[in-house]
């Protein structure tokens, strides 16, 4: 297992991992990965607008974009089996507020303005470039469609339209933990779409099995080795929040967070 990132970090190897750092804009930075025996790539990598201070579409287009095919590329050079890639569920906006339930069924639908568009657009050219690569080269992809992704951070801010605004969930733990009301408004009846990050590394090591895996990203990695993956049971709602405060007392990540 080798972990990838810009990072420069001893994060990882202090807790026994290997670790590249990578920038996935420099395209000399690829001759640092193994040539042989890779049998699959995660790529969790990407610019969100929700870290954006100022709007910028090339960052989108150069990380993205040109990033993601720098990836796709290595993967096809070196012989990968498969590719795992996180996409927006931003693709499915134009169905939000329709009280539809998404389903692998349904086709894509951008909404094409606010700023969460160009980012969804560039999104999707890559879910596109997987599939030419697995019909062209034959490399398997496994595409995981995400909304939020809940955790414990210690950045408790993100930008909305390049403004500054406090995460919601993070408000709503903070006035519980200071006793305070919370006032809540929309649709008791509408379906829950919490997902926990626990829940989210399941569903990854679910779709790979075998020898190195690299993991494209600046946040996580986990050890791969032949396991009997449970996947069955999600992470209640109650779980996750007692893991979530676990998490906030014991800061082990807080460091990946650090600029």
């Amino acid at each position: 297992m080798i972990a990838v990132g810009r990072k420069n970090t001893d994060f990882f190897q202090n807790n026994g991992i290997e670790y590249i750092q990578v920038d996935i804009c420099n395209e000399d930075d690829f001759k640092k990965f193994p040539t042989t025996d890779v049998y699959a790539v995660v790529n969790l990598t990407g610019i969100l607008p929700a870290y954006l201070k100022k709007y910028d579409s090339f960052i989108y287009v150069e990380t993205n974009i040109k990033g993601s095919l720098r990836i796709l590329e290595y993967a096809r050079k070196v012989g990968v089996d498969r590719v795992l890639y996180t996409q927006t569920w931003a693709e499915m906006a134009g169905y939000w507020g329709k009280g539809e339930i998404f389903s692998p069924q349904l086709p894509r639908k951008l909404k094409y303005t606010g700023d969460h568009a160009f980012y969804a657009i560039t999104k999707c050219m890559i879910v596109d470039t997987m599939e030419y690569y697995k019909q062209e080269y034959g490399i398997k992809n496994f595409v995981f469609r995400l909304p939020n992704v809940y955790l414990y951070h210690p950045d408790t801010y993100y930008y909305v339209e390049c403004k500054k605004k406090l995460v919601a969930y993070r408000y709503m733990i903070n006035q519980v933990e200071n006793r305070k009301d919370i006032e809540m408004w929309g649709n008791p009846d509408a379906f829950e779409d919490i997902l926990y990050v626990k829940d989210l590394c399941q569903k990854l090591l679910k779709f790979q099995i075998k020898q190195h895996l690299i993991v494209l990203s600046w946040i996580y990695l986990m050890q791969k080795k032949k396991k009997n993956w449970d996947t069955s049971r999600n992470i209640h709602i109650l779980k996750y929040l007692e893991d979530y405060k676990k998490e906030k007392q014991l800061k082990r990540f807080d460091v990946l967070w650090k600029e």
